[in-house]
């Protein structure tokens, strides 16, 4: 199983200690590009193949995304076909 893969994986199972990095990394693998940013912790990804846009606030201090981002995630990978849905 590819990196992607379990990274989708763990995604799926709505881990409690997902991070912003491995949603990055996710993100990155499934065609989304990281905009630059305007200032404060709001990022924008967008992916061009598919004309999807996801917006996400950087957790901080701590890394670990909260539960409705993590669910907001999974909605959107599932929507465009990037994870089955369960």
């Amino acid at each position: 199983m590819s990196k992607a893969k379990k990274a989708l994986a763990r995604l799926l199972a709505r881990p409690k200690d997902f991070t912003w990095d491995e949603a990055v990394s996710l993100l990155k693998n499934c065609d989304f590009d990281l905009l630059p940013s305007k200032g404060g912790s709001h990022r924008t990804f967008y992916n061009a193949k598919r004309d999807v846009i996801f917006n996400a606030a950087q957790p901080h201090p701590t890394p670990v995304l909260k539960r409705y981002q993590v669910d907001s995630l999974i909605e959107i990978l599932q929507s465009h076909g990037y994870a089955d849905d369960n």
